[in-house]
Formats: structure tokens, C-alpha cells, sequence
């Protein structure tokens, strides 16, 4: 017995210890912080100039559609080997060719994780793409203890925009946060990855913001970090600036019809809804016609009457934005537990 007390003692004294290191090396971004752009070599963006933007949940070059995930209800936390990583990530770059979208957005893009085979997938992606990039970490812990067996380990990952368009600036802009000590110190640290793009012949701006917003809370994160996205859009469309909001939103759509994609699974992941009072006269832009997302709660069958379906991913753009058609890619989440969404718009010539 007393043997068996010495074991207990030791794994609660472990665990103290593994919770201080956590709390010392906590990841702890500031409010708003300023992001090195480098340099871009494309011409400048144009007023009333066609735009093709790509937004992709990439799911950490893992969720493909074999993998299910344990937060979800399945068994795993990322796949066997550092082959899958790669294999998930040249079929998403030759989906991404094939649209050669002028911008991209990309979601749960990991670089230096165990869950991802410490494969910097930025990089990759730079050099696959042959575009510059920049970066924003939202989820940065030395060691996630979770789950058991098969821990996360260390995780660094963020949201990431591709393009050769000119930046005048860009911000890493933290959320409101959903969770409390000691759970936040294994979470995301949500942001909003905020670039500001000048306009050829006008000192209005294009900003262009890439978002993550809250999956496994009450509700109450998410919409706390959308009504903080909806507050940073409209003061910058009210300073005359066209501004662009794409990602994976968590939650579906004002407008959208709750019995296209009816809930079968109410146990582990339920997408939040976007809250109209937010916006105003602001519109959301999304294709019903394919799921953007599925439940990793097994592996992909679209044939099992209990595969469940979102449309989570898409766009709220500014007024003074025209925009000319939205589409989901279905890839039959071959590569991600999303499909990638196209949007192709236009920035309207505002009369004065």
C-alpha cells in the first residue's frame, strides 16, 4: 500500500511541476503587436481590380480524411508518421494552383509542432507557392499534456496570409480569451492577423484581416471575438478603408438555412451563430451548396448517417466592397476537415 501512495505522490508532484513550467513559460502576446512585412515585389493593388481570395483551415497538414480527433470524439490527436504531413500538404498546394487565388488565406498552420512532425508548413508553403508570407502565432505552449495517451507535446501554430501585393502594415491583434488558469495555459491564444494594404492613385487602404475565432468554449468566447472583429471592421471602414474578413469563423452564418446541414452529433463540437446585432447593413458571403467543415468524430464516410456537416468558413466584407461570387472547392476533405472557400470580388470606385 504504501508503495502504491509513493506512486500517487510522485505523478502529483510531476503533475505541480508540469503546471509551474507551463505558468514560467506561458505564452503571453500583447494587446496588439506590429509584424515585420519584409519586402513584396508585386504591383500595387488597383481600385476596381478583379481579386481572387483563398481561405483554407488547413488543419496542421493532418486531418485529412482518415484521421479523426479526440476533441471531436475520436481516438486520435494527429497522424502516424511525418509522410501524411507531406502528403496533406502537396495535394493542398496543387488544389491551391489550380485556383490561383492573388491572395491566400490559410488557418491552423503549424511550424515547429510535434502533432505536425516539426514541419514548417509556412515555409513549405512559401516555397511550394513562391509567395511571400507573414505570420501570426495563436497557439504557442512548450509541452500540451493532452490528451492521454498520445499528448500534443509542443505546439507552435497561426494564421498565415500569401501574396506579393505591397504592405504598408500589419498587426497581430489578440481576442478576448474564453479560458482561466491553469486550462489557458495549454489553449490558443486567439488573434486576428491584420494586414493594411495601400491603393494605387488614392490614400484609401485595402485591410485584409485572417481569422481563427473560438472552437470548444461555451459560446461566449466566440462571440466576444466576433463582436471585437466586427468593431475593428467597421472603425476601419468608417475611416474610408475597404476591409475583408475571411477564415474559419466557428460558426455559421446570418441567412443560413439551419436544415441544409441539420445537427446529428450535439456531444463534442457545436458551431456557434454569427450575431446579426453586430453588423448592421454588413454582409457575410458563403456557399451553402458544400460543407465547409465536417466532425472529426471518425474518419471520413460520407455514407454514415451520422457524418456531420458545417459551413463555418467564408467572408464579411465592407459595403463599398462588390462582390462577384463565393464558392466552396469540395475536395471531399481529402487533404483537411475543411474545404477550401474562394471568394472573387472587387473594390468599388466611391463616388465623392
Amino acid at each position: 500500500m504504501s508503495g502504491l501512495f509513493g506512486i500517487i505522490g510522485i505523478l502529483i508532484l510531476a503533475f505541480g511541476i508540469l503546471i509551474f513550467w507551463l505558468h514560467v513559460n506561458e505564452y503571453r502576446p500583447g494587446p496588439v503587436e506590429k509584424l515585420v512585412t519584409g519586402e513584396q515585389n508585386g504591383t500595387q493593388m488597383e481600385i476596381e481590380q478583379p481579386i481572387t481570395i483563398l481561405s483554407f483551415n488547413i488543419g496542421y497538414g493532418a486531418l485529412s480524411k482518415e484521421m479523426d480527433f479526440v476533441m471531436d470524439g475520436g481516438k486520435m490527436s494527429y497522424p502516424d508518421s511525418a509522410q501524411v504531413i507531406h502528403r496533406n500538404m502537396e495535394g493542398m498546394v496543387l488544389a491551391i494552383e489550380k485556383e490561383n487565388p492573388d491572395i491566400l488565406l490559410i488557418q491552423e498552420i503549424d511550424r515547429v509542432s510535434k502533432r505536425s512532425y516539426y514541419v514548417d508548413q509556412v515555409e513549405f508553403l512559401e516555397d511550394k507557392l513562391e509567395k511571400p508570407s507573414l505570420y501570426a502565432t495563436n497557439f504557442r505552449c512548450g509541452y500540451v499534456p493532452f490528451p492521454i495517451p498520445g499528448m500534443l507535446g509542443k505546439v507552435e501554430s497561426g494564421l498565415a496570409i500569401f501574396h506579393h501585393y505591397p504592405i504598408e502594415s500589419a498587426f497581430r491583434i489578440a481576442l478576448p480569451g474564453s479560458f482561466k488558469w491553469p486550462v489557458r495555459l495549454a489553449q490558443l491564444k486567439r488573434c486576428l492577423l491584420v494586414e493594411t494594404i495601400p491603393l494605387a492613385g488614392t490614400d484609401k487602404k485595402l485591410v485584409l484581416i485572417n481569422l481563427h475565432l473560438e472552437a470548444y468554449d461555451d459560446g461566449g468566447g466566440r462571440a466576444a471575438q466576433t463582436q471585437a472583429l466586427a468593431s475593428l471592421m467597421k472603425e476601419e471602414w468608417q475611416n474610408g478603408n475597404y476591409v475583408i474578413a475571411g477564415g474559419d469563423w466557428n460558426q455559421t452564418f446570418p441567412g443560413a438555412d439551419p436544415e441544409k446541414y441539420p445537427l446529428v452529433d450535439t456531444k463534442t463540437f457545436v458551431a456557434g451563430k454569427v450575431d446579426r446585432e453586430f453588423w448592421n447593413q454588413w454582409e457575410f458571403f458563403y456557399d451553402e451548396e458544400t460543407p465547409t467543415s465536417r466532425l472529426l468524430n471518425r474518419p471520413y464516410d460520407p455514407q454514415h448517417s451520422e457524418t456531420q456537416y458545417y459551413v463555418i468558413d467564408g467572408f464579411a466584407v465592407s459595403p463599398n466592397i462588390q462582390v462577384v461570387e463565393v464558392k466552396t472547392l469540395d475536395h471531399e476533405f481529402q487533404y483537411s476537415d475543411h474545404n477550401p472557400v474562394v471568394i472573387k470580388l472587387w473594390l468599388k470606385q466611391e463616388e465623392h
